[in-house]
């Protein structure tokens, strides 16, 4: 198994932090982020675009929780960065 989690808060993510069920957001991000990089490092692909499309599809879904600002759009971008070891702003945001 790939060695890859994310379990970033939603002062993390930089979401609505003050939000009744906001944490709740928070670890439905992160769970689906250690889900696919988890299965793309494990496959050997460079799937970073993809992964940070699907993951921006269900962002826009908690869009009320701020899921879609430019802070979590950016934080997402960063640690997709981390997982594939690539350069700072080497992944478009």
């Amino acid at each position: 198994m790939i060695d890859y989690t994310c379990e970033m808060n939603a002062d993390g993510w930089q979401l609505y932090s003050s939000m009744k069920g906001v944490e709740d957001v928070a670890k439905v991000l992160s769970a689906t982020l250690t889900l696919k990089v988890r299965a793309a490092k494990g496959g050997g692909l460079r799937t970073d675009a993809r992964i940070r499309d699907e993951m921006y599809e269900l962002m826009g879904t908690h869009a009320s929780f701020g899921a879609m600002d430019t802070e979590p759009q950016t934080a997402l971008v960063d640690l997709l960065e981390d997982a594939f070891d690539l350069e700072t702003y080497e992944l478009d945001r």
